[in-house]
């Protein structure tokens, strides 16, 4: 009685999903199951012929019809009645003449399975056509990760065994059509599983699209080849050809430059997949040299695209500029290149729910390139999940690091975007301990995705440079038996007649590699000319500072001056200001923090970036005071430069803007005073002060002890020297120091299990990705909204952000002008336990709540205090001005105290955020 029921319905009514039908106003059936399955079976495939090689030795051909299988459950009661009762909605006429229907539209949903991830992983399971670890490309392609139910495929809350039958019949034919399953007597690796299951995804995405329906219609069978080609072609997706390999320097980065010494022999090394570090001065061209010899790998059938990874948003931003130029010589059809970062999404063109402009001279129903847009091939690259399946892309780094995240949702999809491809990472010193061992597991989770990795860095240790290099490796002894070989006997090969220095030497520049193959190198080049930096020390807090630099900007130097944090830096501003009274042009001092909203950051680094710039102003001089945001990938070129004392290799990359261009200068030398720790009897912690809790208490004494010793340095000979003397280790005799070296080890341990943590698959729903974190920080942060004015225009409440604008808040937009004026106006600081902001008090209109994944709260600029309020008036410790940025109110800042041992990041690196903004 039950079989009768709820019998299975005709082949022609079970269908795969419903669609909107915009000439009638109504939702209607779409494409049916098996339809569905087949084609997404049909892109696999053509997504399978274009994948690097080493990425297609991962996925079996016969992991196609696999995939094509992935949405088998749908043949199940639970989800037609869902399908059949939106249907239903939509026409009351809907399936009254069909029993089958209709007892499904009458019956109670508890009674069965309705989620077909588990009702496919079952079925799937009971098959036994291949082996069960397979069984998770049926069970988590919508993200999700679910158990086996404990009743077999032919249980009731499956639909019973009639419904069985016709799931396994879906599956024969998909046999037949396809071919056959993977065999059930190898089990595959879990990076095997993983590239399946988001070559699954990715397929059944594009399969699902309707924008790729030509003329709203699903394909028929014989037309699903071409369609499929099309759709990848649509989206260029790794269709792009490279220019010849004759295709010279000076082609690809402008006429009149000629390669250096370590572009020339990278370009030449760069001639198999592996890992490369390339150790050479700031301002030497090391991002030119990795282009160069990325197209080398693509050229040579290697690699497949390009994802140059960078520290911050920023950095990223001016990467993607260049690498479009580079694109466009490199390539014949002028690829797009996506820049993917948090907030890359407002630099996209303004954007409607009804789509997008179209390119003359293609199909109008496709799917197509953005005129005018260089950041995507089109709007399907937008979802921050899908933004490294663009082939050549740009952003910060913690866009891969979420890839080794098993708890972000749809993870494996960010790997399978950057296997087989040429992975660049920029500045990689830069990393705390925390975000370099996940970065540590990327690296050798790449050599095992068939991709290549660049690594570029002026001041890398011996110690991290290992590490990387050891990293690159894979499980299987017989691809890896030669390297092993050597490791064990500490040789170093030759490599066309170069001399190979052992790592006892190290030489600089250095560049340095290990293939694929096993073989690993070292080419030293030939030594650069050194230029002498002079070194200057004063006392922080020294009331003579501000008078010279006075002095000296008013001669017509071009000074920078670098602090440790946002309130010193603020702190000094005012200071310097008021020591130069009228004698000198306002307009010509600075101050340039992360604590500004984003449409103010921006104009101060377009001027500022514009004086300081290659072809700035240098008519008189000018002061800049900054935080760490400018101290490397940026180029500013500086006369003179203040700085606090920090790590020793942040003290070199600061360094990197010192008389970084040939110009007419009115200083005699290029010189850099470093601010000390003030001397007195407090322990050397206490001296420190706020700038313990930015970096290493113990890493800034030795960084202070071996920078007190000089007057001057060569650079880059002298590079390598301060660096190793800096961190190599050894036995302490002071005791503080002693101490402050134990807690350090000791914050690293805690950092790398959390690391260690972060990356291990504990079995927890991807859902759950609160936790999820590419940086650290013991400090959560908190977005803050700048609005001028509140004013109520009938029903509707207006409102003015602090740039003048007025976004229009209509419900359930998240695109558009609106979420860009409300970004643009937008700013993180940290959240203050001792000054907590209320954030109940932020109901200035719900649909404002929609912009924002973080804790948020909109404050209001007192007009005549600059203030920062409440919406009911309470008044923050907090104020604002267009000058200075958000700042506490000295009142309050005095009070200030932090926990100098605690580990928290600086507030000004931009990091990402585990879950971004979504279209």
């Amino acid at each position: 009685m039950i079989d009768r029921k709820f019998e299975v319905p005709p082949k022609s009514k079970i269908f795969a999903k419903t669609v909107y039908d915009n000439h009638t106003d109504r939702i209607v059936a779409g494409c049916t199951v098996l339809e569905h399955c087949f084609y997404v079976g049909i892109i696999a495939r053509a997504i399978w012929r274009r994948l690097a090689p080493k990425v297609q030795e991962l996925i079996p051909s016969c992991a196609i019809t696999l995939a094509a299988c992935h949405d088998i459950g749908k043949i199940s009661p639970g989800f037609l009645k869902k399908i059949y009762e939106a249907l239903f909605s939509s026409d009351p006429d809907f399936g009254q003449s069909d029993p089958a229907i209709c007892s499904l539209l009458n019956c109670d949903s508890a009674l069965f399975e309705s989620n077909h991830a588990i009702s496919g992983l079952r079925t799937f399971h009971d098959l036994k056509k291949t082996h069960k670890e397979w069984e998770r490309v049926i069970a988590n392609h919508h993200g999700g990760k679910f158990n086996l139910p404990l009743e077999n495929a032919n249980n009731f809350k499956f639909g019973g065994k009639d419904w069985q039958d016709v799931r396994i019949h879906l599956a024969d034919q998909l046999i037949e059509k396809l071919g056959p399953l993977p065999p059930s007597d190898i089990k595959p690796n879990q990076d095997q599983v993983n590239m399946v299951l988001a070559l699954t995804v990715f397929a059944d995405w594009l399969a699902s699209d309707e924008r790729f329906l030509k003329n709203g219609q699903f394909p028929k069978e014989t037309e699903m080849e071409q369609n499929a080609e099309d759709i990848l072609n649509d989206i260029e997706w790794i269709s792009s050809k490279p220019c010849q390999e004759s295709c010279s320097f000076a082609d690809l980065f402008g006429n009149g430059f000629i390669p250096n010494e370590v572009q020339r022999q990278f370009f030449e090394i760069a001639n198999e997949p592996g890992i490369f570090i390339i150790e050479a001065p700031m301002g030497l061209g090391k991002t030119e040299a990795a282009l160069w010899g990325a197209l080398r790998l693509i050229q040579k059938g290697y690699h497949r695209g390009i994802y140059f990874a960078l520290p911050t948003r920023t950095t990223s931003d001016k990467i993607h500029e260049r690498m479009e130029v580079f694109l466009d010589r490199a390539f014949e059809d002028k690829p797009g290149v996506r820049l993917i970062h948090g907030s890359a999404w407002m630099r996209l063109p303004i954007l409607t729910k009804q789509g997008f402009q179209k390119k003359e001279k293609r199909d109008p129903n496709s799917l197509k390139k953005i005129e005018n847009d260089r950041d995507v091939g089109s709007l399907w690259y937008q979802s921050s999940k899908r933004g490294l399946l663009q082939p050549f892309a740009a952003g910060t780094v913690d866009q891969a690091l979420l890839g080794m995240i098993p708890f972000v949702k749809h993870a494996f999809l960010r790997l399978f975007g950057l296997a087989g491809k040429v992975v660049i990472l920029d500045e990689v010193h830069s990393y705390d301990i925390y975000t370099g061992t996940i970065l540590d597991k990327l690296v050798q989770k790449l050599a095992k995705l068939g991709a290549s990795v660049i690594i570029l860095s002026a001041t890398l240790t011996r110690e991290r440079r290992n590490k990387l290099l050891s990293e690159f490796k894979d499980d299987k002894k017989e691809i890896y038996t030669d390297w092993r070989k050597q490791a064990q006997k500490n040789t170093v090969q030759n490599f066309s007649d170069k001399v190979i220095l052992p790592d006892s030497t190290d030489p600089y520049p250095l560049i340095s590699c290990r293939y694929h193959s096993g073989k690993t190198i070292h080419v030293n080049t030939k030594p650069l000319p050194d230029r002498v930096v002079y070194i200057s020390h004063m006392e922080q807090g020294d009331p003579n500072l501000p008078s010279i630099i006075a002095k000296r900007a008013v001669s017509g130097e071009m000074i920078l001056c670098i602090l440790n944090t946002v309130d010193k830096a603020q702190s000094f501003y005012k200071k310097i200001k008021s020591e130069l009274k009228d004698n000198f042009p306002l307009e010509r001092i600075g101050l340039l923090h992360s604590r500004f909203p984003l449409w103010r950051r921006e104009e101060l680094e377009n001027k500022w970036l514009g004086i300081y710039g290659k072809n700035g102003d240098r008519t008189c001089g000018a002061i800049l005071v900054a935080t760490q945001i400018v101290e490397q990938s940026v180029d500013i070129d500086a006369d003179l430069i203040i700085s606090d004392l920090a790590p020793t290799d942040m003290l070199l990359q600061r360094l990197g803007r010192l008389w970084r261009h040939s110009q007419k200068r009115k200083a005699t030398k290029p010189e850099m005073i470093i601010l000390h720790p003030p001397k007195g009897d407090n322990s050397y912690l206490e001296r420190l002060g706020a700038d313990a809790w930015v970096y290493s208490p113990y890493v800034l004494a030795r960084s202070d002890e071996e920078w007190r010793k000089r007057d001057f340095i060569a650079l880059p000979s002298e590079i390598r020297t301060i660096l190793e003397a800096t961190y190599q280790d050894r036995s302490e005799n002071i005791e503080e120091l002693q101490n402050l070296y134990n807690r350090m080890v000791e914050k690293r341990k805690t950092m790398e299990m959390k690391a260690d943590s972060a990356t291990r698959d504990q079995g927890l729903p991807v859902e759950s990705a609160d936790n999820c974190m590419t940086r650290y920080s013991d400090t959560p942060s908190l977005d803050l909204v700048l609005i001028k004015e509140v004013s109520d225009s009938g029903k509707k409440r207006c409102i003015t952000l602090s740039d003048e604008t007025t976004p229009d808040l209509v419900s359930k937009i998240r695109i558009g002008r609106s979420a860009v004026d409300i970004r643009r106006n937008t700013l993180s600081i940290r959240k203050n336990h001792r000054y907590p902001i209320d954030l109940t008090d932020h109901a200035l209109d719900p649909i404002l709540g929609q912009y924002f994944f973080s804790e948020y709260v909109p404050l209001f600029i007192d007009e005549e205090t600059r203030r920062l309020k409440t919406l009911t008036g309470i008044e923050t410790p907090y104020s604002y001005t267009n000058e200075l940025g958000v700042f506490i109110e000295q009142q309050f800042n005095n009070h200030l105290k932090h926990d100098p041992l605690g580990y928290t990041l600086s507030e000004d690196n931009e990091n990402e955020c585990p879950e971004e903004f979504e279209w």
